[in-house]
């Protein structure tokens, strides 16, 4: 299955619903940037968020943000065409696995966002369940479903943490940047493990190891102490003034800004599996990192470098050095260790 057919035939839905629901598919990317170096200092009460937070976090995300930005796989109808690339490359790297384990019975898709990863496989299963923290992500994917009549696929509100599932339900789980944002991602992966049937696989992608803009971002911070990302709790300035500008009530704390963003080193990663009963199948690099930042330079990025790129990063692959050393995503896929 090609992704361009896959998300292809959803976009004059797609389009029709983001219009009904005033998503914009562009960022104002200069806004953000201005916001992300925004000297902005609350007071905290809490050292780290809880997970009531995290979530209230998210909503307020999805509300005011994160739709400009992809939510869901709908960067793949950005605009630019180095916004599209990174979604499109996630995809290139998670669809052969994926159809390793097609068809199947019951998928469980964790963090499913606007749902269009999990309406694409419908065909292919019995039973699709997506989930996501967010109440507005998971009524824009109830929105899709409806107008694509996809009988099979349902999607609700759930925590990665606290699954609401009988114990060995699923033939395959589907988890892609959504382990860097949890609290106790090693509760998650044993909620997968204990969902997941014994013949089962999980298909999971994370940030991992040492990338060039986390290092990037390091140094200018020395120069601007302001600048939040790539630290691992951190206050989200971005999500806090976007929703200042869409008149947030002011009951709302600055805890509820903090966010988890974990870059996981590749031998972490791999005890955290395999404490939760799984056995690494395959492994695959997927986005190269430049500095500072890569969602700048891929926002900006000519379409005719992109191909060049995408040669860059096979290569990587292939010399076993990309998954450890320089991945912004990583694909994992994942065996239940009998």
């Amino acid at each position: 299955m090609r992704i361009d057919a896959m998300f292809s035939e959803f976009r004059p839905v797609v389009e029709k619903v983001m219009r009904e629901c005033h998503v914009s598919a562009v960022t104002n990317f200069t806004q953000l940037i201005r916001d992300e170096l925004a000297a902005l200092t609350p007071e905290f009460h809490s050292a780290a968020p809880t997970n009531q937070q995290l979530q209230q976090l998210y909503e307020l995300r999805a509300r005011y943000l994160d739709w400009e930005i992809g939510t869901g796989y709908l960067g793949y109808y950005s605009p630019r065409p180095g916004t599209r690339y990174t979604f499109t490359r996630r995809l290139e790297v998670m669809l052969p696995l994926i159809q390793q384990s097609l068809p199947t019975q019951n998928i469980l898709e964790i963090g499913c966002g606007a749902g269009l990863l999990s309406l694409s496989l419908a065909k292919d299963a019995e039973t699709i369940v997506g989930i996501d923290v967010s109440e507005s992500a998971i009524a824009f994917a109830k929105t899709l479903q409806q107008k694509l009549c996809c009988a099979n696929v349902a999607f609700e509100i759930g925590d990665a943490e606290h699954l609401q599932f009988q114990d060995q339900t699923f033939e395959l789980l589907l988890c892609s940047e959504v382990l860097e944002h949890l609290i106790a991602p090693e509760l998650a992966l044993a909620e997968f493990r204990r969902v997941l049937k014994p013949n089962g696989c999980v298909i999971l992608t994370t940030p991992s190891a040492v990338s060039l803009s986390r290092g990037s971002m390091r140094l200018l911070r020395l120069l601007n102490r302001q600048i939040q990302s790539e630290k691992t709790i951190q206050f989200d300035k971005k999500a806090y003034q976007a929703a200042q500008r869409a008149n947030l009530p002011e009951t709302v704390a600055d805890d509820i800004f903090l966010r988890v963003h974990r870059r996981f080193r590749y031998a972490a990663l791999l005890r955290l599996f395999h404490n939760a009963g799984f056995m690494v199948n395959s492994v695959q690099g997927a986005i190269l990192a430049f500095p500072p930042h890569h969602q700048i330079f891929y926002r900006y990025c000519p379409g005719k470098l992109l191909p060049a790129i995408r040669c860059i990063e096979h290569l990587a692959n292939a010399l076993r050095v990309f998954p450890r050393f320089g991945a912004v995503t990583t694909c994992f896929r994942l065996l239940p260790i009998s």
